[in-house]
């Protein structure tokens, strides 16, 4: 499913190269065709090796542990929906509203 949703990512760049094809030399097109592949590429790669890595945490028992620390990671990094209540409150709008 990956394979098939990295491509979609890429329409920014394939458009974009398309648009100012006429502008730019074939050695410039070539060079972002690679950068497309290399995108492409190494999306699927590196998602593959997550889901070797997890395959390989949860076939040595020690999956339980990684997912404690996966969720009190998560607190840290994924502040956005406490900083839009922030936010909304400074704004002030009610406590109550933001849950």
């Amino acid at each position: 499913m990956v394979d098939q949703i990295v491509p979609l990512t890429e329409v920014g760049i394939v458009f974009g190269m398309q648009y100012i094809s006429s502008s730019i030399g074939p050695g410039t097109t070539k060079a972002v065709n690679s950068i497309r592949c290399m995108f492409n590429s190494g999306v699927s790669s590196l998602w593959q090796f997550g889901a070797g890595s997890w395959l390989l945490i949860k076939y040595a028992g020690y999956d339980a542990d990684l997912r404690t620390y996966l969720d009190e990671g998560y607190l840290y990094v994924c502040t956005c929906i406490y900083d839009l209540n922030g936010l909304k409150e400074m704004l002030g709008q009610s406590a109550e509203s933001n849950a």
